[in-house]
């Protein structure tokens, strides 16, 4: 079938790791329908609140084609306090426009996100007259709903989708307790290529013959790698045979460094900036564990990559990550969003590592070629019925 992906977060130059989940989704549908992904290329205004979100989105191309996927990036300008009114209206003109100049056939368009792809899906397909897919990813519903503009869309959104996939049973339970009628529902995590977990990659950048504690993501507020700085600085008072790495780049990392050196932590835990796929793969393979301190997730794939690996993971109860480590045979889930508890289940983690069998046993359960099918068949649910929104 000919499938329009809308997704608020897709990979691009600048941030190549930015929503690799909907990439490697994308990829696996492709080889058996025809894609096409519209993404906005987001344009934020130069004040201090958007240094996070800011980077040269000009030098981002409008249109490229990833193995043979056509991907649209249309100019989204975000424009503070009153731009929430009318800018996703303004910007769903300009995907009509798209659309219909780039002849897109379409039977059925999956957004990734309820806000703000989720709305412009439902929007299209309604014009259209093509059912509509809505994956539930986390921060939307997570952090949007207590916003009145973007809590009214997401809702209604939602509420008008052919269906609607949440890639864990904690998201399905929030907007169940919001009292959202939704028409259909499925849970399907986000999955990982098999490849992750069956080749081996060579690791250049072992930093010491110890345990050795990793971390891997965007250095944001959201990952909580000052949680774990602070974590790193309980486990040094009680422990000695460790040394941590953390694999990742972005606009904390300055004041990351600047606090490990605050805690004496200089000659322990070593930044290696941004890192290629296979380069994280090859961190966790010689990795004892892998430490997961956001304060929000959705799906990590890190957590089904690392167990893929048979590695042990210590987490904030964040996203799906109770629902993976659903037994301490697992890993380490931490309730108590603390530096404390989570020094120590890293404590433990070390001393008790899982059987790295069972922990490839439970990430074969979310191969992305089975997460994929799942997804495909309530696709065909969807269509068999001839439903529209």
């Amino acid at each position: 079938m000919n499938i329009l992906v809308i997704t608020d977060f897709f990979p691009h130059p600048f941030r190549p790791h930015e929503g690799i989940f909907v990439w490697e989704q994308v990829k696996e549908l492709s080889k058996r329908h025809t894609i096409a992904v519209i993404s906005p290329r987001m344009a934020y205004p130069p004040f201090r609140r958007y240094k996070t979100y800011r980077f040269p989105v000009r030098k981002i191309p409008g249109k490229e084609h990833k193995n043979g996927v056509p991907v649209f990036r249309p100019l989204y300008r975000q424009i503070p306090l009153v731009g929430e009114w009318f800018m996703p209206h303004w910007f769903f003109l300009k995907l009509l426009i798209l659309v219909s100049k780039e002849g897109l056939a379409v039977d059925l368009i999956q957004a990734h996100w309820a806000y703000r792809a989720g709305w412009w899906a439902v929007l299209l397909g309604r014009l259209l007259r093509k059912p509509v897919i809505i994956t539930v990813h986390g921060s939307d519903v997570n952090y949007w709903l207590d916003e009145p503009v973007k809590k009214k869309r997401i809702r209604w959104a939602l509420r008008h989708a052919s269906g609607v996939i949440f890639i864990s049973r904690k998201l399905a339970d929030k907007v169940k307790s919001a009292k959202l009628k939704l028409r259909k529902q499925i849970i399907i995590s986000n999955g990982i290529p098999s490849e992750k977990m069956r080749r081996s990659f060579a690791n250049k950048n072992q930093v010491h013959p110890l345990k050795q504690i990793v971390f891997v993501g965007n250095l944001l507020p959201v990952k909580g790698a000052d949680i774990l700085l602070d974590a790193l600085h309980h486990l040094k008072m009680q422990e000695s045979g460790w040394c941590a790495v953390i694999g990742g780049d972005g606009p904390e990392r300055e004041v990351l460094e600047q606090q490990s050196a605050a805690l004496g932590l200089t000659l322990k835990v070593k930044f290696l900036g941004r890192l290629t796929n296979p380069e994280v793969l090859a961190l966790l393979q010689t990795a004892d564990v892998l430490v997961i301190p956001s304060r929000n997730e959705g799906g990590p794939l890190i957590l089904l990559e690392a167990l893929g690996n048979g590695k042990t993971v210590a987490s904030f109860d964040v996203g799906n990550v109770a629902e993976v480590l659903h037994s301490p045979n697992l890993g380490y889930v931490v309730k108590e969003r603390t530096p404390e508890a989570l020094a120590e289940a890293i404590q433990k983690a070390l001393k008790q590592p899982v059987n790295p069998a069972l922990a490839k046993k439970e990430a074969a359960k979310y191969l992305l070629e089975n997460t994929v099918k799942q997804i495909e068949t309530f696709y065909s649910i969807k269509l068999s019925k001839g439903e529209n929104v």
